[in-house]
């Protein structure tokens, strides 16, 4: 792969600034590219940073992952780097991705993970108790073991992440992104950003703007307000998800399915099928795998259908096979289940109901301590009992599981982030769908309100979480001509969604083969 091209472009006084501040043993490190794709196209290194930026000069390092691919005949006259969301997903895949888009055709494209996971330096909250009881199990004796459950994530966090935990903020991974541009040779950085992609890319914004360029966040946190907003926000969104958009479709099957006949039918069926799982969970062998599933692993199921409209075949599927091995009254039951629905309910499993888990290693841990240490989170146990209380009845899909989560207890590192406010940067172009259940479109209303100079591209009758890239072509023109060359459209847009698929489609996720190879690089690694 050649080299990427240094952008002709005279740095602004604060971006010459913004480099001073780099350690020289950072900054002129040169970086060591290996193929990390079966078929050359994309090239992986360590990157060296300092654990506390604040104290770079001292502070031990930690290694980055870093992934860039050019596209067949550019010239990288322009960088553009992207960030999948959790926060804390593994990023390097976004290379190939971004790579792959008209909109960088002359650009390289760059993807990374995050301190705290995939092939970076990694954290872990490996061995921390989970949350068995059944999240609607209301009574206040069950909440005081949740409360006693979720105190105790913290040091098992620490136990297994050691100093590090404290140094995975926003604060410190913009810090990150800046050194990555700054090691590449670039004045400034374009960048795509999904779901928690759009809160660091915010911050990325508001910490260093003079190395701004073209901004796509698409599925939108609301990154001017604290991290318990958006969470708050899920529960309505996730269930007008399952009821607006999966019961319909899963009603016009109903002949192959069995759910029911209309929206109110199907939904009265999963309630059902949960309540009978909470009262005998059925136990599956699946290969040489063994999963329990109670009430909690059923709505982990559906939560984690929702985000695509391409995985509601398997839901549907899913609920069909379980409803029918319980009625069997085979406990454990032998099932013949495809790799995605063993996945689903293995992580689903994992998850033991809570929304946001702790206990499967490196990515979740990451998202842990990323949203715990950004931002305080208010009221601790009162507070928590009582919005889950209110919650649950509403939006009981994730709303009954409002209250399984560290963060309501977590003693914070010494923080202080700079809130994304717009200014000195120009247009920056927002992506969000109607439905969108991790990341509310209200939540998007308000970051749009309150981040001048920002144009937003609404998606109509649609659902999905992460649009750009996945086939929407009003979305796809209008993202890939900003990236392109820098014009916005003139004032927001209205986009409409594309068609609930056939039950006989398939998820993408068997498909991506070369984000599967990135996977196996990031676990070959080890530090």
């Amino acid at each position: 792969m050649a080299a990427a091209t240094t952008l002709v472009v005279a740095p602004s006084a604060g971006a010459a600034d913004d480099d001073a501040r780099i350690p020289a043993k950072y900054l002129n490190q040169k970086l060591s590219w290996v193929d990390c794709t079966t078929d050359g196209t994309v090239q992986c290194a360590l990157m060296k940073a300092p654990m506390d930026w604040n104290k770079a000069a001292t502070s031990p390092s930690i290694q980055i992952a870093v992934s860039k691919s050019l596209p067949a005949g550019s010239r990288g006259t322009r960088l553009v780097m992207g960030n999948p969301g959790g926060p804390g997903g593994p990023g390097l895949g976004m290379a190939p991705m971004l790579a792959a888009q008209p909109g960088a055709r002359d650009h390289l494209a760059v993807g990374f993970d995050v301190r705290g996971t995939g092939a970076s330096s990694n954290l872990s909250c490996l061995g921390a108790p989970t949350w068995p009881w059944d999240a609607r199990d209301q009574r206040q004796v069950t909440f005081d073991k949740v409360a006693a459950v979720s105190k105790a994530q913290q040091s098992w966090c620490r136990k297994g992440s050691g100093a590090l935990l404290d140094y995975v903020t926003t604060d410190q991974t913009v810090k990150d992104i800046n050194l990555i541009r700054a090691v590449l040779g670039y004045q400034v950085t374009d960048y795509v950003g999904y779901s928690g992609g759009t809160w660091l890319g915010a911050y990325y914004q508001r910490y260093f703007p003079t190395h701004v360029g073209r901004f796509v966040l698409d599925s939108n946190a609301d990154f001017t307000k604290p991290w318990n907003v958006t969470f708050g926000a899920q529960a309505q969104s996730f269930q007008r998800r399952f009821e607006k958009d999966f019961q319909p479709w899963a009603a016009t099957y109903d002949a192959q399915l069995g759910l029911g006949k209309t929206p109110a039918a199907v939904n009265a069926f999963y309630e059902r099928l949960r309540q009978d799982l909470v009262r005998r969970p059925l136990v599956v062998k699946d290969g040489g795998d063994t999963i329990k599933i109670d009430g909690n692993v059923l709505d982990g199921a559906v939560g984690g259908t929702m985000y695509s409209k391409m995985t509601f075949p398997l839901l549907g599927v899913l609920m069909m096979i379980v409803r029918q091995e319980w009625d069997g009254g085979r406990s454990p039951a032998t099932v013949s289940l495809n790799q995605e629905q063993s996945a689903l309910l293995a992580n689903a499993s994992a998850m033991q109901g809570a929304n946001r888990p702790l206990s499967v290693d490196a990515y979740p841990s990451t998202f842990t301590a990323i949203t715990c240490n950004d931002w305080s989170w208010p009221g601790k146990q009162t507070f928590a009992d009582a919005r889950t209380r209110q919650l649950t009845k509403p939006y009981p899909v994730v709303g009954a599981s409002y209250n399984r989560n560290a963060c309501f207890y977590w003693n914070r590192p010494d923080v202080s982030l700079k809130v994304p406010d717009a200014r000195g940067i120009g247009t920056t172009l927002m992506v969000q769908s109607e439905h969108d259940p991790a990341t509310n479109a209200s939540l998007a209303f308000d970051a749009h309100a309150n981040y001048p100079g920002s144009v937003l591209i609404y998606v109509r009758k649609e659902g999905d979480h992460g649009i750009y890239a996945s086939g929407n072509k009003c979305v796809d023109s209008k993202v890939n001509r900003f990236l392109a060359t820098g014009v916005a459209p003139d004032g927001d847009k209205t986009c409409f969604g594309l068609k609930l698929p056939d039950l006989g489609s398939r998820s993408q996720s068997e498909t991506i083969s070369v984000q599967s190879q990135l996977a196996a690089y990031a676990a070959a690694i080890r530090f």
